[in-house]
């Protein structure tokens, strides 16, 4: 499994379409000390996953290319990957979208009008997981 972890700041894939909102996010997490990886479409998430190796994944469901459930669903599908949190960041709220996504694996769902960029950071704190020095 690649490990391009020069240092043991956690690393965060942010994945959005939304430009202005992935460059929020993406900001907001640097702000905390960790390294912001991004991703536009699904296919992107999907190869960067793969290869990057990420700590945590903030993931949007309507992406282009690919949606965020199948990009989750391949993840967890790998043994490199499987365990790797995912916080699902999305507008949609219905429940049968919040239980496709925690059947895939989803480890959080929130809807985006719901939290504040600091309530999401909040969140990503819990779910990171401990590094081992």
């Amino acid at each position: 499994m690649p490990n391009n972890k020069s240092n043991n700041k956690p690393r965060i894939l942010i994945v959005e379409d939304n430009l202005t909102l992935l460059n929020l996010i993406k900001e907001k997490v640097k702000s905390e000390g960790w390294t912001a990886l991004t991703a536009v479409d699904g296919d992107e998430a999907a190869k960067k996953i793969r290869t990057q190796n990420p700590d945590l994944i903030l993931l949007d469901l309507l992406l282009p290319k690919r949606d965020g459930v199948s990009v989750l669903r391949e993840m967890r599908s790998r043994k490199e990957t499987a365990d790797i949190p995912v916080v699902v960041l999305t507008n949609l709220s219905d429940g049968e979208t919040v239980e496709a996504v925690m059947a895939e694996g989803g480890t959080d769902f929130l809807v985006k009008t719901d939290y504040t960029l600091d309530d999401v950071m909040a969140r990503v704190r819990q779910r990171l997981p401990i590094k081992k020095a």
